[in-house]
């Protein structure tokens, strides 16, 4: 199991049996990112990809906050366009690897998730929101940009017409509507969130690895190539999977009615 990263209170991880749980950790500031603590996300990312403990990663917040995106205070200290570029970067390099995760990543959307953080969320396989929780894209208030691939993720989730009213507009709205418009997949009373994230998580955790991963990978895909590509791809991706031993374990224990153990090779 990978040693578990340099002490860092502003993003937390955890790692339980077949879950990593990704904490920002700012809650007197609402979560708010800085240059470092999105640097950090990214190491703990990479951590639990390379645990073979872990199976599926969720990300939240601590406090009443999932997160509100770029802590703005940290652009009053003069930043230079040059500096500002290269944090733009790792931002994007964060939603980035929560995109090339081979493994399922859940936001689990406790709060506010306001600019970067709500990017931030719907970069993530799954999103699951309290009540509670608030999201928007306020970005045009502050004379800002929606970054971390929200143009590409926001149209495709909810439509060209309602991508630009959220955008446009700026304005925070409900789990509920989030929910409605098909930006997230679920809203639960905030007792209860966490708990319903982690049952999602374990029941994708029970399945086998490589074929969770070339679900998530050929879904991606899918979404932006044409019918006979898809085709092959998933020709190559079964006939790959067919040879591997969680194939025949999956096969076996299907046929001795058992629960399967998958290695993930």
């Amino acid at each position: 199991m990978p040693q578990a990263p340099k002490v860092d209170r502003t993003v937390l991880y955890n790692s339980k049996p077949d879950i990593a749980t990704i904490t920002f950790n700012r809650p007197h500031h609402l979560n708010a990112l800085t240059g470092p603590m999105v640097r950090r996300v990214v190491e703990a990312l990479r951590m639990a990809e390379d645990d073979p403990e872990v199976k599926a990663v969720i990300l939240t917040g601590a406090g009443s906050s999932f997160c509100v995106g770029e802590d703005l205070n940290e652009d009053l200290v003069g930043t230079t366009p040059l500096e500002f570029r290269a944090k733009i970067l790792d931002y994007q390099a964060l939603t980035k690897k929560i995109h090339d995760m081979k493994k399922v990543v859940i936001a689990e959307v406790n709060g506010y998730a306001l600019g970067g953080g709500a990017e931030i969320a719907i970069s993530c396989d799954l999103v699951f929101a309290s009540e509670k929780a608030k999201f928007g894209f306020p970005e045009v208030k502050v004379a800002q940009l929606i970054t971390n691939a929200g143009f590409y993720r926001l149209p495709r989730l909810v439509g060209e017409k309602k991508a630009k009213e959220v955008a446009l507009t700026g304005d925070a709205f409900s789990a509920s509507e989030a929910e409605r418009i098909g930006l997230i997949n679920g809203v639960f009373p905030p007792g209860e969130l966490h708990r319903a994230v982690v049952d999602v998580a374990k029941r994708i955790a029970a399945n086998a690895p490589l074929s969770v991963a070339l679900t998530k990978s050929l879904i991606d895909k899918g979404a932006d190539t044409d019918f006979d590509t898809v085709m092959s791809l998933e020709t190559e991706s079964i006939t790959a999977i067919y040879s591997s031993e969680d194939r025949k374990e999956g096969a076996t224990a299907f046929s001795e009615k058992r629960k399967p153990r998958y290695k993930g090779r």
